[in-house]
């Protein structure tokens, strides 16, 4: 038997027990005497006076009748001069009630506060050796007191501290707690847990039988205590050092912060090394020599000698990263980082909220396997002393811990005493709850300085229920009047995100959302224990970590077993003991009745995809009131509209450099391709794109590829049009067709959370279309209208005529279904026209802003039956030039033309492809009346030089058109009829010119290398554009370039590119289009005479 039970304060306690036993501090008041006749006529039980017997009797059975489910209270009611009177059972009498009367206030307080009387009375006990123990709480005060006697009681509140208090106590009165097991219960109880705060083998054993009991963690003790030789050249920059002390007061902290974070481990560093190759340790949470717990970076040696010495008994695991994350590791991002945050204090401000993930899933549940507001005063009693000296900080993370103790007690409290708590420290220590939470609630709800009752008041001013505000995600960019806030896992993680190993998900992911056991977790470490350095393996048998230290064999359950995802770690459950939690967990919060008062949580299988995952999206239709958290009431009040979201950040700077999302591509068995990209957008863009246009058509089938642009998303053999519109509209989307002369598409966009949806209509839509008569027939006048309509779009018609005249074979296919084809093409003809075309390896479906396994999951069953045929090549193409004119009869006095020139390469020669649209830019041009300005293309040449200088030109552009194999580059403008001849001369100036070499300056080079590369970018922006990059793509490639590949391209090109490119354009034949008055179009070998002369 430990020599503690010998100690004077434990004989004090017994002699304290006993008087209250047999005396109690009711037995002096003047009470009638039947009161104490009642108490004795109850049974008498042993085990309420074991107490007082010899410890070698009492103590082994004590400690099988009490454990530490003794310390947990619950809630018994509220009671207010208004409710009347409050009935409950309790632990020892069976029968009370009370009632509160508000008094006049003593002479001493504010007369117009006044103050309260609240009675008890107890009566029915089950043993006259019993006593009940019970908390009172407002938020502005808690109290307690004990009740040995049947008889009415009370309990005087003075005065009320202030008008807030006196107003709520009016309306919610007065909460009343009970300690389940009385009095005495409660004492041995509080000392059954005293020895997890030991700095002794008895203290070890305490804790390592609570992590037994409660975790289900296992110590497997080795026959010689574990210590490693390292080889510094063994270890990395980022390799993670996971530790678990198990004695004294950091070991009794780490037992409870294992406990309700379900981690393994309680603290964390990391190794970095220098540009020398010298090896340090990066730990936040280190003592220093005033007491302060701060962040350092100190040589290793230093930090190895620090852990032999430390009287915690540290056990210490080294978790190398995997080969192929420490290739990207950016070492020298994480030493800067590291040293950076070198001397900054330790991350209180995140402590506590980043545990807290949600509403009630996070929280212990009241079993008897686990501890409550109990453990909370042991830890508080252990500190106590040291609390009021001058090394506070040396106490701040068990401090910190003490609270979250409380706040991980919020079930069984239903959060009455957690905001009690916190109004305690409030008042006995305003410095550490203005470090550890008052910051980060302003932070939430973007105020600033606002003391705990400011916080709660501006909370029931916005209708936002308090255990809402808790699960509000810590953000990494949030700064505090002490700088950023880091744990000592945060610390680690941050650093990991400047070094790049969350790589394309690292913008959204926050880190100080982060525990320990998530951070062991992370997909990022050694997988393979054979390559484990030597020095690791000795004595540890088949472990997959490292464990460099230690009298235990370490585990670390779960260990690398999460690939890191977007928004991780923000909404997930972790409840003890087992810890349970859905793969990429989100959280979502559901009423389950119409007044919301009860919530329940519901786990999705995917992650949430939109605001789910924001605060703003777990408020319920009736948010929790002010003081809702002590009296489970509702508020009727609504958030105000002109208050921001809670949770919804305003966006902040763009970095300089976002990593592009990597596309990942499937390909299916029959040979269809599945591709996406994931963003952080909340919306998303499927499309399905298909090898096939207008380039596969033949005489009888000119046309085809229009009207199944016009037919798509009609019926379907499993829907008509109505419910295919209906379906569309009911979730906000839109479907668009788009027809190409190499392609077609069809394109979904709505909001992420809708992708089965999508995914299912987009497929019906293309593969199972009906071609029903009166929808063909009723699009088939469409297209006659607008082929009739023709003439008013002259530049339409000019590009076709310029593939009509320029190109022999398939690309002088017609785009727009010709009149003299049109009555031709019937439903029959579309169908044929599709089983042909539309084969799986012709195929691709492609998505920006979603999570590609689950693309795959839903599409892959409704495409893999999809016909494998073989594809039959694209057809050929020869660029010839030509000469089309045509006068108009609606008497347009206007002459619209257009020049041409041809090349062979197309997308296929990415660098000409790149070159030939920084031409197009350089050379610009636009109409007369744009409302120019920078970056409308004011400076291009042909602005400067043709639309500033002759006004009878309207518009004056260059274009390109880029196929597979081959492109089209050249002018095309429209002008005053008589001006015709004088505006084909500019063109032909214009292009040739270009192709002299010394025409470009480096600035205008520059300047159109610049608006090419901006144009790409912004483009891409847009979910739309981007999940048709990714299509047309592989259908060209068979994978998706690197968009570097491009911007890199259009860096290359130079002056020399610029001209040899021109020159090569004008030395093949011309195609010349021309349309409206052409009568003073010059012939067509007059203006080719134009090119050869120069």
């Amino acid at each position: 038997m430990s020599k503690l039970f010998y100690h004077p304060t434990i004989k004090l306690l017994k002699i304290s027990i006993l008087l209250l036993l047999f005396l109690g501090g009711d037995f002096g008041s003047n009470n009638n005497n039947n009161n104490y006749v009642e108490a004795f006529k109850v049974p008498f039980r042993v085990k309420d006076v074991l107490p007082v017997l010899p410890h070698q009797i009492s103590w082994p059975v004590m400690n099988n009748l009490h454990s530490a489910v003794d310390l947990l209270p619950y809630f018994v009611g509220s009671v207010s001069p208004d409710n009347g009177t409050l009935q409950w059972k309790g632990a020892c009498f069976y029968d009370n009630e009370a009632r509160l009367d508000f008094t006049l206030a003593d002479p001493d307080h504010d007369p117009a506060l006044g103050g309260g009387l609240l009675r008890l009375k107890t009566s029915a006990a089950h043993s006259w050796t019993c006593m009940d123990l019970y908390v009172f709480a407002t938020p502005y005060r808690v109290t307690w007191d004990y009740y040995f006697s049947a008889r009415e009681h009370s309990l005087k509140f003075d005065s009320w501290e202030e008008s807030a208090e006196m107003e709520y106590v009016k309306e919610h009165g007065v909460s009343v707690f009970l300690m389940p097991s009385g009095m005495l219960g409660t004492l041995l109880s509080l000392i059954d847990v005293l020895p997890l705060f030991s700095n002794t083998l008895w203290g070890q054993n305490a804790n390592l039988a609570f992590l037994t009991k409660h975790m289900g963690a296992t110590f497997e003790k080795r026959p010689q205590p574990w210590r490693s030789t390292i080889n510094p050249d063994d270890v990395h920059s980022g390799d993670f050092l996971a530790v678990s002390k198990i004695r004294g007061r950091w070991g009794g902290f780490e037992t409870l912060e294992k406990w309700v974070t379900g981690a393994f481990a309680g603290h964390t560093a990391v190794c970095l090394k220098d540009e020398l190759g010298n090896l340090w340790v990066g730990e936040s949470g280190h003592e220093n020599e005033k007491g302060e717990e701060i962040i350092v970076v100190i040589p290793w040696e230093e930090w190895w000698e620090l852990s032999l010495k430390d009287s915690s008994n540290p056990q210490i695991a080294l978790l190398p990263l995997h080969p192929d994350v420490r290739a990207k590791f950016n070492s020298t991002a994480a030493w800067e980082y590291a040293r950076s945050m070198s001397g900054k204090p330790y991350g209180y401000h995140n402590m506590i909220f980043s545990w807290i993930d949600t509403i009630a899933d996070n929280y212990p549940p009241p079993l008897d396997a686990h501890l409550s507001v109990g453990l909370l005063l042991v830890v508080v009693f252990s500190v106590a002393s040291s609390v009021m000296d001058s090394r506070l900080h040396a106490y701040g993370r068990v401090l910190s811990g003490c609270i979250c103790i409380f706040a991980y007690c919020a079930v069984a409290f239903e959060l009455k005493a957690v905001i009690s708590v916190m109004s305690m420290w409030t008042r006995v220590q305003p410095a550490y709850a203005a470090n550890m939470w008052n910051e980060a609630l302003n932070k939430r709800l973007e105020t600033e300085d606002l003391d705990l009752y400011g916080i709660l008041g501006e909370t029931e001013r916005r209708g936002i229920a308090f255990d809402e505000l808790l699960a509000v995600p810590e953000r990494d960019e949030w700064v505090y009047s002490d700088g950023q806030s880091t744990t000592c896992v945060a610390f680690i993680l941050a650093m990991y995100k400047a070094a790049g190993v969350f790589g394309p998900v690292s913008s959204s992911v926050q880190v100080t959302e982060f525990t320990i056991r998530d951070a062991y977790m992370l997909k990022i470490f050694e997988n393979n224990h054979t390559r484990l350095p030597s020095w690791c393996k000795n004595g540890n048998g088949q472990l997959p970590i490292c464990q460099i230290l230690g009298e235990y064999r370490m585990e670390l359950p779960e260990y690398n077993s999460i690939e890191p995802y977007a928004n991780m770690n923000e909404n997930c459950p972790s409840l003890p003991p087992f810890y349970d939690r859905p793969i990429q967990c989100q959280i979502s919060t559901v009423d389950s009745s119409y007044g919301g008062e009860n919530k329940f949580s519901v786990c999705r299988r995917y992650p949430a995809r939109f605001a789910s995952s924001s605060a703003a999206a777990l408020q319920s239709s009736s948010s929790s009131g002010f003081f809702s958290w002590l009296t489970g009431e509702k508020s009727k009040s609504v958030p105000p509209l002109d208050f921001p979201l809670l949770g919804v950040e305003l966006p902040s700077t763009l970095p300089d450099y976002v990593e592009p999302g990597v596309t990942k591509i499937t390909t299916l068995g029959n040979g269809l391709r599945i591709a996406s990209e994931t963003s952080p957008n909340p919306a998303a863009s499927i499309g399905l794109y298909v090898d096939c246009g207008s380039i596969y058509e033949s005489p009888a089938t000119f046309g085809a590829t229009h009207l199944l642009e016009r037919m798509a998303f009609k019926s379907t053999r499993n829907r008509s049009h109505l419910r295919v519109v209906r379906e569309v509209e009911a979730i906000g989307g839109s479907v668009q067709s788009s027809a190409s002369r190499e392609q077609m598409g069809y394109t979904y966009d709505a909001l992420k959370t809708y992708l089965p949806e999508m995914v299912e209509l987009l497929i019906d839509c293309v593969r199972n279309p009906v071609f029903l008569d009166w929808e063909f027939n009723e699009q088939l006048q469409k297209v006659k209208a607008e082929i009739s309509e023709a003439s008013k779009n002259p530049q339409g018609l000019l590009f076709e005529a310029i593939h009509s005249v320029g190109f022999s074979g398939a690309l002088a296919n017609p785009l727009l279904a010709p009149e003299s084809s049109i009555d031709r093409l019937n439903s029959s003809l579309l169908e044929e026209f599709v089983a042909e075309n539309y084969s799986a390896r012709r195929m691709v479906l492609a998505a920006s802003g979603v999570e590609h396994e689950e693309l795959v999951a839903i599409s892959e069953p409704l495409l893999s039956d999809l016909p494998d045929k073989k594809s039959p090549g694209e057809p050929e193409s020869v660029y010839t030039g030509g000469d089309f004119r045509c006068q108009a009869e609606s008497g347009d006095q206007q002459t619209h033309f257009a020049l041409a020139f041809g090349l062979k390469g197309g997308w296929h020669d990415v660098k000409e492809a790149m070159t030939l649209t920084v031409l197009q830019i350089l050379m610009g041009g636009g109409g007369s009346f744009s409302a120019g300005g920078p970056g409308k293309g004011m400076y291009s040449r042909l602005y400067q030089r043709v639309l500033n200088q002759y006004h009878k030109v309207q518009s004056f552009s260059a274009f390109s058109h880029i196929y597979n194999n081959s492109a089209i580059f050249g002018i095309q403008a429209t002008t005053d009829s008589d001006f015709a001849s004088s505006a084909i001369k500019l063109a032909a100036r214009e292009l040739t010119e270009i192709a002299s070499p010394g025409a470009v300056d480096p600035v205008q080079l520059q300047r159109a290398k610049q608006s090419t590369k901006s144009a790409i970018l912004m483009n891409l922006e847009s979910r739309v554009v981007a999940s048709e990059d990714i299509g047309r793509q592989i259908l060209m490639y068979n994978k998706r370039k690197p968009l570097g590949d491009f911007l890199k391209a259009i860096d290359e090109v130079t002056l020399q590119d610029i001209t040899q490119i021109s020159q090569k354009l004008i030395s093949s034949p011309l195609t010349m289009a021309s349309y409206g008055e052409v009568i003073n179009v010059p012939t067509y070998d007059t203006i080719c005479s134009m090119f050869k002369s120069k």
